[in-house]
């Protein structure tokens, strides 16, 4: 498990982060969209590492 750390918006426009453990970036913005006031994904970037992702991943 790796530590990613999540900007996100929820669906009253504010922006915020949150650190989940999870196997890949991919793993961690799927958890993350799980949550009910998340609307969006930002941009997931591994702790102490490089950025592995950069997107918009929206609540299918």
């Amino acid at each position: 498990m790796k530590t990613f750390e999540l900007t996100y918006v929820s669906h009253d426009g504010s922006v915020g982060t949150m650190q989940i453990e999870a196997v890949t970036s991919e793993g961690a913005i799927a958890e993350m969209n799980t949550y009910p006031a998340v609307k969006y994904v930002i941009a997931c970037q591994e702790i102490n590492s490089a950025i592995v992702s950069d997107s918009r991943k929206g609540i299918t």
